[in-house]
């Protein structure tokens, strides 16, 4: 069996790492929040585009793995005052207070359109199949490079059928209404102002040896906050 789905989608990837297993005070919150954040994305699928997620453990902590419709759709829930998610960030830094005790991690990757492949063996639907449509794998190829020549042939097509025009473009004039130019207009996922300020205050200085403990991951947008070392 493998996935099949039409257009862009997302991938976000989301860890912890707890450091040091004593402090439960610390790192089992971050369950708790993580729940929160859960239960407001999925009760709003469609406004979200969450489409599946699940998780795996490893030895210093769990690892989720999300899909999404669209990037835009996963940075408006992240940036969205009304949802749970900067006020958990929140939380988290004062908790933490530069002390290192338990690590929070994610990226995220844009998927384009038929630019993916998979394969499933005696397996339920899982990963992207979960969120999206199950079928057997002879109907994209039964080895990896026929199945992403299936994906890139879908969305050929799909393009021909209905191309981008300037008209469909909703930025300035001149643009072309090009992918590149559009993507660069994109919602910039936005760190929250508490998290800001928690950076500039505990910012290092170039010598002091401290490391980054977060990757802020977006399309087009990179932060990193840092922190004493543990």
């Amino acid at each position: 069996m493998t996935a099949e789905i039409e257009g862009d989608f997302a991938v976000f990837i989301t860890g912890m790492r707890i450091n040091k297993y004593w402090k439960i005070h610390k790192w089992y919150p971050n369950f708790r929040d993580m729940r929160k954040i859960l239960m407001a994305l999925f009760s709003n699928q469609e406004e979200y585009g969450a489409l599946c997620a699940h998780h795996a453990w490893t030895k210093r902590g769990p690892i989720l793995i999300g899909y999404f419709r669209s990037v835009e759709q996963l940075e408006r829930f992240a940036n969205d005052p009304n949802q749970p998610h900067a006020d958990v960030w929140a939380r988290y830094f004062k908790r933490m207070k530069n002390n290192g005790d338990v690590g929070v991690w994610h990226e995220t990757f844009v998927v384009r359109s038929g630019e993916y492949e998979s394969v499933y063996v005696y397996m339920p639907p899982t990963g992207l199949a979960m969120g999206t449509s199950h079928v057997p794998v002879e109907r994209r190829g039964d080895l990896a490079a026929d199945r992403r020549a299936t994906g890139a042939r879908a969305a050929a097509a799909a393009a021909a059928k209905a191309p981008a025009t300037t008209a469909d473009c909703p930025g300035p004039p001149g643009c072309g209404g090009s992918r590149r130019s559009c993507a660069r207009r994109r919602p910039q996922l936005t760190v929250p102002v508490a998290v800001r300020r928690w950076c500039r205050t505990n910012r290092p200085g170039p010598r002091s040896g401290s490391h980054p403990i977060v990757g802020w991951s977006a399309a087009t947008n990179e932060r990193t906050l840092w922190s004493s070392p543990p």
